[in-house]
This record gives structure tokens, C-alpha cells and sequence, in this order.
């Protein structure tokens, strides 16, 4: 509870932290295993934005447990870990990229999984996130990946021209102005992870 207090205080608007807090500890409660873990408040605010903090936990318990793609298996150790190793292997896709992040301490496989543990609800505008859950909800958790790996492909060309880590961080941290959803979805379909 402690932590999920620290994340939700330091991450949303007071109007909605009350709500955001109630859902994910509820949803912690009948889920043991899962518990709580960093990136579940940011999935969870969408849907307190949009619903009664009612119907808000009942879309969050279903989408963590959807039929095709149980989200929850994400946050499990042995799921956090594959995602880690799977998240690596954009590496071999983008190497140069990769070593030129490697170069300004930026922890590629970090940054993306910070993205895939959150939905991309944290940094991502909600159009984004909703055609990402909705696919994802299709095909499968890989896509998560797949998309992460699109958007290191859509920023690669302006990492690369500009060498310095204040410019990549300001991308990173601001990335919702660099990416273009449709082109983001076109590219995961593309990618063969």
C-alpha cells in the first residue's frame, strides 16, 4: 500500500489519486500474486478518467485477465524478466541506435520496458494507448514489444543526428510529440520479434 501510495501521489492530479489508489489496491487484494507493481496506476488512471471508480476497476481486472493475453502474466517475476531479455533483443534490430544509447548511459531495454509496464499510458496520448490495448488485446502481449520497438524506429533517425544526452533524454521524455500512431502500428506489424 505504501507503495502504491508513493507512485500515485508523486504521478496524478489530486481530483483523481483517491480513485486511482482505491482501484489498484482492490485489484492487489484478489490478485496476490500480482500484488501491485510500478506502471498498474498509470493503466489504472485511464480508466478512472473515463468511468466511475466502479466500472473502472472492473475494466482493469478484465483487461488484466483478457482471455487472449492475460496482462498479468507482465507482471509476474518469470514475465517481467522475459519481457527484460525479449525488450534486449531490440539490440539486434537497432544496434547502432542501441550503442549510441549505450554511449549516453540510456538504458534502451529500460526505457521500453518502462513503456510495455505501463501500457504506454504514461507517455503516450490516450489514442495511442487505446489502438496499442485494443491490438494487443487481438494479438497477444508480443505486441507490446513490437510496438516498443517501432517507436525506437520512428525516433532512430533524430537520436542519431544529434549526439548529445540531454537532446535524447528530452526526446524520451517527451515522446508523444515524436511519434505518429499510425505509422507506429503499420511498423509493429512489419517487425518480427
Amino acid at each position: 500500500v505504501d507503495k502504491i501510495n508513493e507512485d500515485v501521489s508523486k504521478s496524478f492530479h489530486i481530483d483523481m489519486q483517491e480513485s486511482i489508489k482505491r482501484v489498484v489496491t482492490r485489484y492487489a487484494v484478489i490478485d496476490n500474486e500480482v500484488g501491485y507493481c510500478s506502471g498498474l496506476n498509470y493503466i489504472a488512471a485511464v480508466f478512472v478518467n473515463y468511468l466511475t471508480e466502479d466500472s473502472a476497476f472492473y475494466a482493469f481486472a478484465g483487461l488484466m485477465n483478457h482471455v487472449r493475453g492475460p496482462l498479468r502474466q507482465l507482471y509476474l517475476s518469470d514475465g517481467i524478466k522475459k519481457s527484460y531479455v525479449l525488450t534486449s533483443k531490440g539490440r539486434e534490430l537497432f544496434d547502432k541506435l542501441y550503442n549510441h544509447l549505450t554511449n549516453l548511459d540510456i538504458d534502451s531495454a529500460q526505457v521500453s520496458m518502462d513503456w510495455i509496464m505501463s501500457l504506454f499510458c504514461k507517455d503516450f496520448p490516450l489514442d495511442f494507448v487505446v489502438r496499442v490495448v485494443d491490438i494487443c488485446c487481438y494479438q497477444g502481449l508480443n505486441f507490446l514489444l513490437k510496438v516498443s520497438l517501432a517507436v525506437f524506429k520512428m525516433i532512430e533517425p533524430l537520436l542519431l543526428t544529434n549526439k548529445t544526452s540531454e537532446y535524447a533524454v528530452h526526446v524520451i521524455d517527451n515522446i508523444a510529440e515524436y511519434v505518429d500512431t499510425d505509422r507506429v502500428i503499420r511498423v509493429s506489424y512489419q517487425l518480427e520479434v
